[in-house]
């Protein structure tokens, strides 16, 4: 890939490559015409070797390979030197918030349920989420397992719902797993434990929600860091030229709230991956080229 992206040439060296078509035939004509008219021949070499374009042309070409090839070296590929150039003109970054601004070494760090036992609730959870690849859900199957070693019991439907979570069948009984979304819109009503849930968010932490299709059974708390190295980055971002650095995110208002802590300019909240999307365009219009960093689920 580092190869293939290597033979992709930009536009920089493309055009330099036409300009020294026209250019070096007329230095060379016009060494020979000095020639002509001096008769001094060390006159003549001398213009050849400063008109010489092959310095100019040679630049940028051994530049991007350079470029390309020190990006491999850290895991960045990058497609070809065009991307590089297209790389220079952003004006708007945009972060992805969970493993990206944050560690992503999400920790299960309370459990409270309202209506059944907390080792029942985190049970479900765990059985629920055992076909999602989103990180909430493997530290909640990692809190199970740590608790009960493996889990017997087996997942009977599963249904993704983006942005929300899930809705799952365990034991003959569907319930939901997910945010405040999911429930409203499957109307279950969350009244006062809701407080609790606040509570929970305004500390920090991003809470899943459980419930049967009725009412909410628990929630569960799940915690993640702030990567040590992302304040000093956007910061640095900042100096180079990025006119804004935001961070769009699924989570709620008050966890999206550490775009404070980082330094950024702005952040979107609640957001599902289609609204992303119009978030970035809208960037694009109003400020120009617009970029953003997430991660890839496996």
């Amino acid at each position: 890939m580092v190869e293939e992206a290597q033979d992709k040439k930009a536009k920089t060296p493309k055009f330099l490559e036409t300009f020294s078509r026209y250019y070096t035939p007329s230095i060379i004509i016009l060494a020979a015409l000095l020639y002509f008219f001096t008769k001094d021949l060390v006159l003549s070499l001398t213009l050849l070797v400063i008109a010489c374009p092959g310095a100019l042309v040679i630049s940028t070409p051994v530049s991007i390979v350079a470029g390309i090839g020190n990006g491999a070296k850290y895991g960045v590929l990058i497609k070809g030197g065009e991307i590089m150039e297209e790389v220079g003109k952003i004006k708007v970054l945009a972060f992805d918030k969970t493993v990206t601004l944050t560690e992503g070494k999400l920790k299960v760090t309370n459990i409270r349920s309202f209506e059944i036992g907390e080792d029942e609730l985190l049970k479900i959870a765990a059985i629920g989420e055992t076909y999602s690849e989103h990180p909430l859900a493997r530290a909640i199957i990692v809190a199970a397992e740590e608790k009960f070693g493996s889990l017997d019991e087996k997942l009977e439907e599963s249904e993704i719902i983006t942005g929300q979570g899930l809705k799952v069948k365990v034991g003959g009984e569907v319930y939901l797993i997910g945010n405040r979304k999911l429930m409203l819109e499957n109307g279950v009503i969350v009244t006062e434990e809701d407080n609790y849930v606040k509570s929970e968010e305004e500390h920090g932490q991003t809470v899943v929600i459980i419930s049967n299709l009725e009412k909410m059974l628990g929630a569960i708390s799940i915690a993640d860091t702030v990567r040590e190295d992302a304040k000093e980055l956007i910061k640095n971002l900042k100096h180079q030229g990025i006119k804004k650095v935001i961070m769009l995110t699924g989570d709620n208002k008050r966890v999206a709230a550490i775009s404070k802590e980082l330094g950024l300019d702005e952040y979107y909240s609640e957001l599902l991956p289609e609204g992303k999307v119009k978030v970035l365009d809208s960037l694009q219009q109003e400020f120009g080229p617009t970029a953003m960093v997430g991660r890839r689920s496996k």
